[in-house]
């Protein structure tokens, strides 16, 4: 999992897209240039370039070759 908050966390991350899908919200995060893509379950008051923090939860990662797209 990828746990979003405006709280202090373990990463420093800048919200790139939100995207809205009923009771659920996709979000892209910047950490580093590096892209992340979460699903949150609940509303939050995010758009984009908003300075947000993350946790990272490693058990429910998924990670794909980005040219493949294959997971890995």
């Amino acid at each position: 999992d990828l746990i979003i908050t405006k709280e202090n966390a373990t990463h420093n991350a800048k919200v790139d897209l939100v995207e809205p899908e009923g009771s659920k919200v996709r979000v892209d995060v910047l950490v580093d240039g590096i892209k992340l893509k979460a699903i949150s379950s609940f509303q939050q008051s995010l758009k984009p370039k908003d300075k947000v923090f993350i946790n990272v939860l490693p058990e429910n990662i998924h990670v794909f070759d980005f040219k493949s797209g294959e997971r890995f």
